[in-house]
């Protein structure tokens, strides 16, 4: 026969995750034992429930393994998915104890959770487990036990470090946001001034450019630079279209002296033929 609270941890729940947290955090809460008494008498069972933050829960009930188990479930899915997905490829110890930390919420974080490590695997993969493991009860100690109690009866430095984590997964994504956003507005001003480019002959089309050149100018480094080769080329495209246009008043201008010449020269034929008559 197997041990109690580990057959209890399988029955709950088949999430490899959730079952490796329940199993590091009632490891290191009561060493697998179900009648792990801790906190001054006040913490039960193999997660240490805390009965005065949990007043609807009995010393029995908690002391049971399949009610503790499923009493506890919702917490440590909860738990698991605060954690990095890529911790439990990098570092899966410390995956489970953190995902064990924030079900429990103890006043600070686990340590030993390396030592379990190989427990929690064995169980993990169906190996028969005969009594509690040895190790003292973290809910014995200073862990808290569950729903908060010890040092931490109201929770708060779990509730501390969730917030601290809700924070920085929040200015990461306002980072990801503005960052697409400079991006997105980069593209647009880019595709504005190859409209601008095309007819930048026009007036109307050079003061369109000007002003997207000078619109990128705002989008960080890359939109100045982005701006500086737009009025390069736009530049490079006036004088190409200037210098056509000298051409073509120098034909003009020859064109018409050639014209003047000949009218010169008719006059004076003329002229000569009347003398002469």
């Amino acid at each position: 026969m197997g041990n109690a609270v580990v057959d209890a941890i399988r029955s709950v729940t088949t999430d490899p995750h959730v079952q490796a947290a329940m199993l590091m955090g009632s490891s290191l809460e009561s060493s697998w034992n179900a009648g792990a008494v801790g906190d001054n008498g006040t913490s039960f069972g193999p997660f240490q429930i805390h009965l005065p933050a949990h007043p609807g829960v009995s010393a029995a009930q908690a002391q049971d393994p399949t009610f503790a188990a499923k009493y506890m479930l919702p917490a440590y899915q909860n738990g698991v998915s605060k954690v990095a997905p890529g911790l439990w490829q990098s570092n899966p110890a410390l995956a489970a104890a953190t995902a064990a930390y924030y079900a429990e919420r103890p006043a600070k974080m686990y340590t030993g959770y390396d030592q379990k490590w190989s427990q929690v695997q064995a169980a993990l993969n169906g190996a028969n487990i005969s009594g509690p493991v040895t190790g003292a009860a973290g809910g014995a100690s200073d862990s808290g036990g569950s729903g908060g109690g010890g040092l931490d009866p109201f929770g708060i430095g779990a509730a501390v470090t969730d917030l601290q984590t809700s924070f920085t997964h929040g200015l990461l994504t306002l980072a990801n946001m503005a960052l697409f956003c400079a991006v997105a507005f980069a593209g647009g001003m880019l595709f504005l001034g190859g409209v601008a480019f095309i007819f930048w002959g026009s007036p109307m089309g050079k003061r369109a450019g000007e002003a997207v050149a000078t619109g990128l100018s705002f989008a960080g480094p890359e939109g100045a630079i982005a701006g500086a080769v737009l009025r390069r080329g736009v530049d490079r495209k006036a004088q190409g279209i200037a210098a056509g246009a000298r051409r073509i008043n120098n034909r003009n201008e020859q064109q018409r002296r050639v014209v003047r010449q000949q009218q010169e020269k008719a006059l004076q034929f003329k002229k000569k033929g009347e003398e002469n008559g």
